[in-house]
């Protein structure tokens, strides 16, 4: 998904805040096309990049909660 992969160089380039906001933009693209299907591992993926997004743009508690959400999916 671009979104994703957007957001993923973002983080890459050190731009959290532009990370998190196409990271945003895929989640609502996931949750949207795997509407039937809310523990789809594409949903998984883009919450674990939120969490990580998250730690780098400095906000433990956000990176923590997407990164317990995506673990809830995947187990």
């Amino acid at each position: 998904m671009t979104s994703n992969n957007l957001g993923n160089a973002w983080c890459d380039l050190g731009d959290a805040r532009k990370a998190v906001s196409y990271l945003e933009r895929a989640l609502a693209i996931d949750k949207q096309v795997h509407a039937s299907a809310s523990n789809h591992p594409d949903i998984a993926n883009t919450l674990k990049n939120l969490g990580l997004a998250w730690r780098d743009f400095g906000d433990m508690d956000k990176a923590v909660s997407y990164l317990e959400r995506a673990l809830a999916i995947d187990e």
